[in-house]
C-alpha cells in the first residue's frame, strides 16, 4: 500500500465556509475520478491535507491530475513519526535516489508540535545519515542548488519522506463556481470551456466538437443545446478579431471570452498538452544514450503525444556505468519539464558488442549494434503495448546515421521506427536540448563506448549486414539480451518540482 499526498491549490482559501466546500468537492471529484477510471484507492481527509491509499501509485496519480483543485501531490514512503524510523528510511530512501557526485539537501517539517525534536534537529541527523549511507558515491549537502531533495513531513500519526513534488492544473473542483453553457465547435472553444472548468465551473456543452477529451476531466460531462435560466455565463471561444456583438447580447447575462487573450499558437500548445495526458494517442521504447540527441527525441514524442518508456543499452566493458545515471537524471528532468512520467528499463547490451566484434568485419560494428538495438527495442515494446521506437537520429550527423546505414539497420524490423530529429541540425537539437534542462545532464563526460570502430562504415550494404546478422546469429543474441531487461527508474512525474 502506497500514499499519496494531495496539496490544494487555493491556500489563500481561509473562510471555513467555503474551505470545507472546496475540500468537501474536491473530496468528491477525487473518488468519481478514480472510480472513473477503475484505479483503487481510498480518499482521507485529515486537517489540511488530503490523503489517498492505493495499491497502483502510477495509475493513481495519472488520475488524479486530471482532478481541478490539486496543487500537486507526492508519493511518499511512510514510517512511525519517531526519530530512528524516519532517519531508517531518509537513509534506504536515499540510497535509490542519489548517484555519484550528486548533491542533496533535506526538507524536514514536523505537525502538530508533539515530537521530542524539532525540524532543525530532524534535517540536521537526516542530512548525516544521508552522507554516512552513500559515503562511496562522494555526495555533498547543496542547500541552495541541491540535485536532489528528500522531503520529510513527520505529522501525529505517521512520518511521509518522499522525493518529489508532481505539479496538477490547480483551480477549484469542478462544481464549486456554479452552471455555465460553453459552445464548443472548435479548438479555442474547447480550451475555453476545459478553462472555465479549470476555474471551479460545472460546464454544459453547446456542440459536440472533441468533447471525449472534456470528459476525461468531468465524466459526467452534459452536452445539450438548449440554454435557460440556470447558467450563470455564457462561454465562447474567439479570436479578438472575430468577437460578434451579437455573442450572447441577448441572453442578459456575462459572456466570457476566456481564450481571448491566448495567440493560437498557446491555444495549438494547450490542446496538444491536454490531448497528451489523456495518454490514448499511442506508446513507444525510446532508445536513450545519455547523450544530446535521444532526449530531445524523447522529449519531442512526448510533446506529440506518445507515452514514452527510456531503454538504456549498457555496453558493460564497452561502456561506462555513469551512462546510467545520466540517463535516470535526463529522465526525471524530462518528467520535471513536461509533468508526464518517464520509466528507464535497462538491457545488458555489452555481450551483443563482443559477439559483434569477434565475429564481424569490423566496420560494421555500428551498424550491427543498431540493428541489434531495434530488435531488443521492438521486443520490450510488443512486451508492454508499446506500438513504435523513438531514435535520436538526425541524418548524416555520424556515421551510423547515413540513409544507406539506417536502410541497412532496420532492413527487416517491420515495425515503426520513429525519428523525430531526422531533419534537425545539431544547433537546433542543442537549443531544444537547453530549453528543456538536458543539456547540461548530457554533455558529463564519460569514457563513451569503447567498441567503436576506427572507420566506420557509411555505406553500408544490405546483403553483407544479413550475411553477418546469421553467422553470429543475432536473432539469439537478442533474445538473450531481451531476458536481461529490468527497470531502474518507476517514473514519476515533475520529479523535483515543488
Amino acid at each position: 500500500m502506497e500514499t499519496i499526498l494531495v496539496r490544494y491549490s487555493e491556500i489563500a482559501l481561509k473562510s471555513t465556509p467555503v474551505r470545507k466546500r472546496f475540500e468537501m468537492a474536491l473530496e468528491r471529484n477525487m473518488k468519481a475520478m478514480l472510480a472513473s477510471d477503475n484505479v483503487g484507492g481510498r480518499v482521507i481527509r485529515s486537517h489540511d491535507r488530503l490523503f489517498v491509499e492505493t495499491d497502483d501509485a502510477e495509475s493513481a496519480v495519472g488520475s488524479l491530475r486530471k482532478v481541478f483543485g490539486i496543487a500537486s501531490m507526492s508519493v511518499a514512503v511512510t514510517c512511525p513519526p519517531d526519530m530512528e524510523s524516519i532517519i531508517s528510511t531518509v537513509s534506504s530512501i536515499s540510497k535509490d535516489v542519489l548517484f555519484f557526485r550528486d548533491t542533496f539537501a533535506i526538507d524536514a517539517r514536523r505537525s502538530g508540535k508533539t515530537q521530542p525534536f524539532t525540524s532543525l534537529d530532524l534535517k540536521r541527523k537526516a542530512g548525516e545519515a544521508v552522507l554516512k549511507a552513500n559515503s562511496a558515491k562522494d555526495v555533498k549537502v547543496d542547500l541552495d542548488h541541491p540535485s536532489k531533495t528528500i522531503f520529510i513531513e513527520a505529522r501525529q500519526r505517521k512520518a511521509y519522506i518522499f522525493t518529489s513534488y508532481i505539479r496538477c492544473h490547480a483551480g477549484f473542483p469542478i462544481g464549486t463556481q456554479g452552471k455555465v453553457f460553453a459552445k464548443v465547435d472548435d479548438d479555442r472553444g474547447l480550451i475555453s470551456a476545459w478553462l472555465m472548468m479549470k476555474r471551479g465551473c460545472k460546464v454544459t456543452v453547446g456542440g459536440n466538437y472533441n468533447i471525449d477529451l472534456l470528459r476525461k476531466y468531468d465524466p459526467d460531462l452534459e452536452v445539450s443545446d438548449r440554454f435557460d435560466d440556470s447558467f450563470l455565463g455564457y462561454v465562447v471561444g474567439a479570436r479578438l478579431r472575430n468577437v460578434s456583438p451579437s455573442d450572447g447580447s441577448m441572453l442578459g447575462m456575462p459572456v466570457f471570452y476566456p481564450s481571448i487573450g491566448l495567440t493560437d499558437s498557446a491555444v495549438d500548445s494547450m490542446i496538444r498538452q491536454i490531448a497528451a495526458e489523456r495518454g490514448v494517442i499511442m506508446k513507444a521504447v525510446s532508445l536513450i544514450s545519455g547523450g544530446i540527441d535521444s532526449p530531445v527525441a524523447s522529449y519531442l514524442m512526448s510533446r506529440a503525444g506518445a507515452d514514452v518508456v527510456l531503454l538504456h543499452m549498457s555496453n558493460g566493458e564497452y561502456g561506462d556505468p555513469k551512462d546510467l545515471e545520466k540517463v535516470i537524471r535526463i529522465a526525471e528532468r524530462l518528467e520535471s519539464y513536461t509533468r508526464r512520467e518517464f520509466p528507464v528499463y535497462v538491457a545488458d547490451h555489452g555481450r551483443n558488442q563482443k559477439i559483434i566484434q569477434e565475429g564481424c568485419d569490423s566496420h560494421y560494428q555500428c551498424v550491427l549494434c543498431k540493428r541489434t538495438m531495434h530488435r531488443v527495442a521492438k521486443k520490450l515494446a510488443q512486451s508492454i503495448g508499446a506500438e513504435g521506437i523513438v531514435m535520436g537520429d538526425s541524418l548524416g550527423q555520424v556515421a551510423s546515421q547515413t540513409l544507406l546505414n539506417i536502410r541497412a539497420e532496420q532492413y527487416g524490423l517491420d515495425f515503426p521506427v520513429f525519428r523525430p530529429l531526422i531533419g534537425l541540425d545539431k544547433l537546433e537539437v542543442i537549443d531544444i536540448a537547453k530549453r528543456i534542462g538536458t543539456y547540461d545532464i548530457s554533455i558529463i563526460r564519460t569514457s563513451g563506448c569503447a567498441a567503436v570502430p576506427k572507420g566506420p562504415v557509411t555505406e553500408a550494404k544490405v546483403d553483407k549486414v544479413l550475411s553477418m546478422h546469421q553467422a553470429i546469429d543475432l536473432d539469439r543474441a537478442v533474445e538473450e539480451c531481451f531476458g536481461t531487461i529490468e527497470r531502474v527508474h518507476r517514473g514519476r512525474s515533475a520529479a523535483g518540482v515543488r
